[in-house]
């Protein structure tokens, strides 16, 4: 009985300490946020007239490009390539069978 009373009342200190901190934290917190408060009602604002432009869209880097994935493509038929009907460097486009060599 008298190790139940000492339980009871060491809960009951540990939860007022713990009750008196986390008020003690709210008031900080609070005068905190009124200190923002107060330096956020001062906003800058940048004014730019408003006009028409194009937007340049191209891109240039020099440097090596890497490939974010990459994948092996193995033939169905085996054999080796004789040629290549294109320079270097020159478009291609799909349905393509010859180039500009």
């Amino acid at each position: 009985m008298k190790k139940t009373l000492i339980y009871i009342i060491v809960a009951a200190v540990l939860v007022g300490l713990a009750a008196y901190k986390i008020a003690g934290n709210k008031e900080k917190q609070t005068q905190e946020v009124k200190e923002v408060a107060k330096q956020v009602d001062k906003i800058n604002v940048n004014v730019v007239t408003v006009s028409r432009e194009n937007i340049d869209t191209d891109y240039s880097a020099n440097g090596t490009f890497i490939p974010k994935q990459e994948s092996n493509q193995s033939s169905e038929i085996s054999g080796r390539i004789v040629s290549v009907l294109v320079k270097e460097g020159s478009r291609v486009g799909a349905g393509q069978v010859f180039g500009d060599y």
